[in-house]
């Protein structure tokens, strides 16, 4: 049984990498090139130093192959025609890894093969997408989900996490969950200052029993 619970669980984890994790990735590129088109951002204004996803974000605007998933290839084309006239042309290209000049894409036919495949592999869209599918919370969810399967079947106190599956299906107690965690910085670091205090108090309580 426990088995079968893990393999059910990892076709959990396949069936929404492979159904839902695009729709993600579609969002994500819709918002990209949507801000890069009409707010100019990254172009004629920067992301707060706060704002990290938009900061990861400006990792895949150089890649080859972005946007994928999005309708609008000529996304880049559009906004270096409507920002080289005010911004820098070449800086423009270099940032949105295009070509400055429609040369150099008659090179890349002929060669064929194992290498040349894994090397035409655009590896910065590659790692851009394993960021926003790991930082995605229900993808999250089902992969800690299938680990605690896998680790339950070697210990079953780990099949205890998932009565935690059942606290999320009742609403009630998903909104005390929600509640809870809702500042995630807000509780790690409540945690570590109750940690720090605890091992304070251990090791004054350990030196004054010693004497």
């Amino acid at each position: 049984a426990a088995v079968l619970h893990s393999i059910v669980s990892l076709a959990m984890l396949i069936g929404y990498y492979h159904l839902k994790v695009p729709l993600a990735i579609f969002k994500r590129e819709k918002e990209i090139a949507r801000k890069l088109e009409f707010d100019g951002l990254y172009i004629a204004e920067q992301p707060e130093d706060d704002d990290l996803k938009s900061h990861w974000d400006k990792l895949v605007i150089s890649a080859k192959s972005f946007p994928v998933n999005y309708w609008d290839k000529f996304v880049k084309k559009k906004v270096r025609a409507k920002y080289s006239e005010t911004y820098d042309f070449d800086s423009i290209s270099n940032m949105l890894g295009m070509e400055k000049t429609s040369f150099s894409a008659q090179e890349e036919e002929g060669n064929k093969g194992l290498f040349h495949y894994i090397m035409n592999i655009d590896w910065r869209y590659q790692v851009w997408k394993a960021g926003v599918t790991i930082t995605d919370n229900s993808f999250l969810y089902s992969l800690w989900y299938f680990s605690f399967s896998v680790m339950g079947n070697f210990n079953n106190f780990f099949f205890a996490a998932h009565l935690l599956d059942v606290a999320v299906g009742f609403k009630t107690l998903r909104t005390i969950l929600q509640s809870v965690t809702h500042n995630g910085k807000q509780l790690v670091l409540t945690v570590m200052l109750l940690t720090i205090i605890v091992y304070i108090y251990t090791v004054i309580a350990f030196n004054f029993f010693r004497k």
